[in-house]
């Protein structure tokens, strides 16, 4: 490796070293340790506590929650984002589950900003919620003699439209991406502002 490449990859170092020191040597760390865990909690405790109350439900797998709008219709997704690769191997499933994951930490880490951290943490625990899902063996009251693995419990259908059915993670998964795209571009108009004030 040459001196080039070497002071190349020093400056790099030095930057992101900068970087990270002004993230977590500032009140912005405490602040991402307590979103992180309150929205983790929010998270986890309605996605699962949802999940099952609607598995312990005797007898019940369809039902009308408002109507002419969100029906509940118990099924078990073997397949990703509403319904895709249900033939593809578990491993796949899994695999593709996990990108978004580590994509979102990743961001969480490097990312300067609470309008930013809290869409990503909701994004992240959805997404977890998903997988730990599918990693729990399942046996639905309303059907006790069928054993489901690999698979995600899904229940919320919209009748208003033709749409997948989905569960409260996929909302949280949803609802934090559009949040996100509307901070991003939030951001962006606020930057060309300052840009065209400052010319």
């Amino acid at each position: 490796m040459s001196n080039k490449e070497n002071s190349k990859i020093n400056g790099y170092l030095i930057f992101l070293k900068q970087y990270m020191l002004e993230i977590y040597t500032s009140r912005l760390a405490i602040f991402k340790l307590i979103a992180f865990f309150i929205i983790g909690f929010v998270v986890i405790f309605t996605s699962f506590g949802v999940r099952e109350s609607i598995l312990s439900a005797s007898k019940v797998t369809s039902l009308v929650l408002i109507p002419n709008f969100l029906n509940m219709e118990l099924v078990f997704n073997e397949g990703v984002a509403f319904g895709n690769l249900g033939d593809a191997p578990s491993w796949v499933v899994y695999l593709v589950q996990s990108i978004p994951l580590i994509v979102g930490f990743i961001a969480i880490i490097f990312s300067k900003s609470l309008f930013i951290d809290v869409p990503l943490l909701f994004l992240f625990f959805g997404g977890f919620c998903n997988v730990v899902d599918r990693g729990i063996v399942d046996i639905a009251q309303s059907s006790p003699n069928e054993i489901h693995k690999d698979a995600v419990v899904d229940y919320f259908q919209f009748t208003f439209v033709n749409f997948a059915i989905f569960n409260l993670p996929d909302v949280y998964v949803v609802g934090s991406v559009i949040l996100l795209g509307i901070v991003t571009v939030t951001y962006f108009v606020k930057d060309l502002k300052k840009d065209k004030n400052t010319k």
